[in-house]
């Protein structure tokens, strides 16, 4: 369930894998990587806008938010999504016919 901090609604924490389930050691992307993840919280499971920051070869170490709002959890690999970063242009030539 959502908390009330400061008259604004705070998400409730999303759960992270558990450091004996994540596999080799982590490793840090040299810049955050913008991702669609799937995060569960004690209320519900959904989809999220956010950036990976850490890697093994089973979890992903994702944050959502920003500022002093962000929140980081541990997600299992397959559960994470590449997304084109905001402003990014597409490589491929694609022509839409009308």
């Amino acid at each position: 369930m959502a908390k009330r901090n400061r008259h604004r609604w705070l998400p409730s924490r999303a759960f992270s894998v558990p450091a004996e389930a994540r596999g080799a050691q982590a490793v840090e992307l040299a810049q955050p990587e913008p991702v669609i993840a799937w995060i569960q919280t004690p209320t519900t499971l959904r989809q999220v806008e956010a950036v990976a920051l850490w890697f093994t070869p089973d979890a992903v170490l994702v944050e959502r938010g920003f500022a002093q709002a962000a929140e980081s959890a541990w997600v299992w690999k397959d559960a994470v999504l590449e997304r084109e970063a905001p402003g990014s242009v597409r490589s491929d030539d694609e022509t839409v016919s009308s």
